[in-house]
């Protein structure tokens, strides 16, 4: 597979991922701004409203047993305290939530936007672009912060969560760290970049 098909591809792929997630976030906006005003929108559901998995601290709750297959291949093990929580759209726990997955996805909208334009910019005959090197830094901010945010999402729904229920201790389960690495990484790639785009136009002075 030649370099030129591998990037149409990854053009036409992001490009559908934006537009999927933008039609996603309209959606989910619309069905939350209508529970919330009390239009049970979710009725078809057992279970309406914004869902979290949490792990719960200080349980006196005794450990799983191990289970095993029936050739004894495979074993496996019920979580221990975790926890399935479902919150009410028009509860301050709920507002809250429909900000912070608001926010969650327009970062997402704001990456993939990001990368749309990079592949879309980006040409083998001049492969370093001052526009590219700007949207990879900006690239790499979004990835910073985006990892920021959910750090400042994990400490505010923990406290809104224990004005609900003090006991057990919950807290939510979330993965950190993963989109700093990515920003960090996509920072450096962007001043070696930034560094190959000099060298370019030295080249081309000389010449």
């Amino acid at each position: 597979m030649s370099s030129k098909t591998i990037l149409s591809f990854l053009r036409i792929s992001v490009t559908v991922l934006f537009y999927l997630l933008s039609f996603f976030t309209v959606v989910f906006l619309v069905t939350s701004i209508l529970n919330i005003a009390g239009y049970n929108i979710e009725a078809v559901s057992s279970k309406p409203g914004f869902t979290y998995d949490v792990v719960g601290f200080h349980t006196k709750s005794s450990e799983p047993p191990m289970l095993y297959s029936a050739d004894s291949v495979i074993r496996y093990q019920q979580l221990k305290d975790q926890y399935n929580l479902h919150v009410k759209p028009d509860s301050a726990l709920g507002y809250y939530t429909l900000v912070s997955r608001l926010i969650s996805m327009g970062f997402g909208i704001g990456i993939l936007w990001m990368f749309m334009k990079i592949f879309k910019e980006t040409k083998f005959e001049t492969p370093f672009i001052q526009t590219v090197s700007r949207r990879l830094r900006i690239l790499a901010a979004l990835f910073i912060i985006s990892d920021v945010m959910g750090m400042i999402n994990y400490f505010v729904f923990n406290s809104i969560l224990r004005h609900s229920i003090t006991t057990p201790d919950f807290a939510l389960k979330t993965d950190l760290g993963s989109d700093l690495i990515t920003g960090l990484v996509i920072w450096v790639i962007a001043e070696i970049y930034q560094r190959g785009l000099a060298l370019q136009e030295e080249n081309a002075l000389t010449v």
